[in-house]
């Protein structure tokens, strides 16, 4: 087995039913995949013909918040794949996104992500083919690229910019880099804290700018409870590894407050880009001042 997609769900069927039907049109042959669904997946989902899925029962209203990073690493330990793919249930792929991504991955260890193609909140799509009707917003992160000349292999802060919608790495390194960690409470950071890991080791992050990918909308629900969650967790990262760096979190933290966020979104000004932008001109700015202290 090439690959193994693993799949947290809850309860988003339209979603999921787009992101299945785009891995039945992948390049790649069925038996060179699995996908591996974790949560309350029903018999209709698991039917879809030749392909291979598998259902990992996960009760998820238990827990105070989706518990992703112990979802992905359930999937993780039932995977056959040597590549594993983690994957969101509101992305839909390109035909070529698990060919690149064996291509990218099969001789060497490393992490890769893509970016998504955002369809615009009027969309109402039922089949996957309908999705070139939209004209589609760019990611954030190709937004954010431009300003710093375009080259992904030149953004310092590259870690940030891996999200688990489509976070690819090899099985042996997913487990030897320890997983995602279970211990971040509250909301986001979980994809963040393992790349962030996997760069302390000196594995490569690279993104797959030959791969489309198209993320289907739904309302978001970012609120107070999420903001804090998420400045939980960027404590407990920071506790973890005590590096001066990640202090600049903060101008992210800043920018993804509710009340931030409605201004940014009022002046026309993506959150999320300007919370990437604002790390990334941190860094770049801490690492020159770094670079004269030494000379």
């Amino acid at each position: 087995m090439k690959i193994s997609i693993i799949i947290p769900y809850s309860q988003r069927g339209t979603q999921i039913k787009l992101c299945l039907e785009g891995l039945q049109k992948q390049k790649m042959p069925f038996g060179d995949f699995e996908v591996i669904i974790v949560g309350d997946a029903n018999d209709t989902l698991l039917n879809q013909g030749e392909m291979i899925i598998k259902h990992i029962p996960f009760d998820v209203s238990s827990y105070e918040r989706f518990p992703f990073a112990m979802m992905r690493n359930e999937g993780a330990e039932k995977a056959e794949g040597s590549v594993l793919v983690f994957l969101d249930c509101d992305i839909i792929l390109s035909s070529d996104f698990l060919s690149n991504t064996w291509l990218e991955h099969r001789e060497e260890k490393k992490l890769s992500f893509a970016l998504r193609k955002k369809l615009p909140e009027d969309s109402c799509i039922n089949s996957i083919t309908e999705v070139r009707r939209y004209r589609c917003d760019r990611d954030e992160r190709e937004e954010v690229c431009s300003f710093f000349g375009g080259n992904y292999e030149k953004i310092e802060t590259l870690w940030l910019w891996v999200y688990s919608h489509t976070m690819c790495i090899n099985k042996d390194e997913f487990f030897e880099s320890g997983k995602f960690c279970e211990n971040l409470k509250g909301w986001g950071l979980e994809d963040s804290e393992f790349a962030y890991r996997i760069m302390k080791k000196g594995v490569p992050i690279v993104c797959d700018t030959k791969s489309r990918c198209y993320h289907v909308w739904h309302p978001e629900n970012f609120d107070k409870s999420r903001a804090e969650g998420y400045k939980k967790n960027l404590d407990i990262i920071r506790s973890i590894y005590k590096d001066p760096v990640l202090d600049g979190l903060d101008l992210c933290a800043g920018c993804l407050e509710p009340k931030s966020m409605l201004k940014l979104v009022s002046y026309g000004m993506s959150p999320q880009a300007l919370s990437l932008f604002l790390y990334e001109s941190y860094v770049r700015g801490y690492q020159h001042n770094i670079a004269e202290l030494e000379d």
